[in-house]
């Protein structure tokens, strides 16, 4: 019988071309090795906060994410700072793609917030001045009054009072932006997600849409205090608390005019 072989030189092309595939398919990505992706993330961050506090990074303890937190990979160099006045707080950011000027003004593809524990408070800090031996350690800053967040508020919720503390607490800097108290940010909204501890600025939050264009809000209108009389109507346009707004009635189309009290609440006028 006779059989049909293939060329020799086909052969061993085919099982180099085969054995490249094999290495190729299996090489790790670049950056991020054989550790996972939180221990590089952490690895990172130890540096960094090291340089800052003149400390060893085995010193920096870093708390453990929640589970539920999937660490991803990026393709350009993490940005690190500290957003808070506590600097206990290191956020993390994987920044845009495009030039770096362009990726400066647009949202990161990704961040996160961590914790940093245990850091000893005589830590000197990076460009932080020394005083002079001949001269007298500057006064420890006074007591201001602050709005602290006790748990964790989500880009876009509005707040609660319940959420928040007031507190005396020293500030370094002057710092005009500091929130202080917790009945001014009734009904307002969320800007960016803080962690709790932090403490709230101006820019944090914004007036919440309380009355929105399309949906229904009940409209109280009184007569003389003889009497009330409440008005299901869908909403003309969004409203803010205080903001006076048109509402029309669904079943005779008639237009009324209300000022906007709570979440789809209105008085009339």
């Amino acid at each position: 019988m006779q059989m049909l072989c293939r060329p020799f030189k086909t052969l061993r092309l085919a099982s180099l071309g085969w054995s490249w595939v094999v290495v190729f398919a299996f090489q790790p990505a670049a950056g991020w090795g054989a550790e996972s992706h939180q221990e590089q993330l952490f690895n990172q961050v130890r540096e960094w906060e090291a340089q800052n506090r003149h400390l060893p990074p085995e010193q920096i303890d870093i708390a453990a994410l929640d589970p539920r937190v999937q660490v991803q990979t990026c393709p350009r160099e993490l940005l690190m700072d500290h957003p808070f006045v506590s600097q206990e707080t290191v956020r993390v950011r994987c920044p845009a793609e495009g030039s770096s000027k362009s990726a400066q003004n647009r949202p990161p593809m990704w961040q996160l917030y961590l914790q940093i524990n245990n850091v000893p408070s005589t830590v000197a800090r990076v460009n932080q001045p020394v005083a002079a031996p001949d001269k007298p350690a500057a006064p420890a800053p006074a007591p201001r009054p602050v709005l602290i967040a006790k748990q964790t508020l989500t880009r876009g919720s509005r707040i609660d009072p319940a959420m928040l503390q007031e507190a005396m607490q020293p500030v370094v800097g002057a710092d005009n932006q500091l929130l202080t108290n917790a009945k001014d940010l009734e009904l307002a909204e969320v800007t960016r997600d803080i962690p709790p501890g932090s403490l709230l600025h101006t820019y944090d939050v914004k007036r919440s849409v309380l009355v929105k264009q399309g949906q229904s809000a009940l409209l109280s209108i009184s007569s003389a205090g003889a009497f009330q009389v409440t008005v299901q109507a869908e909403a003309q346009q969004d409203g803010y608390l205080g903001d006076q707004i048109r509402l029309k009635n669904a079943d005779s189309g008639r237009i009324f005019y209300g000022v906007v009290t709570g979440p789809n609440v209105l008085r009339g006028l």
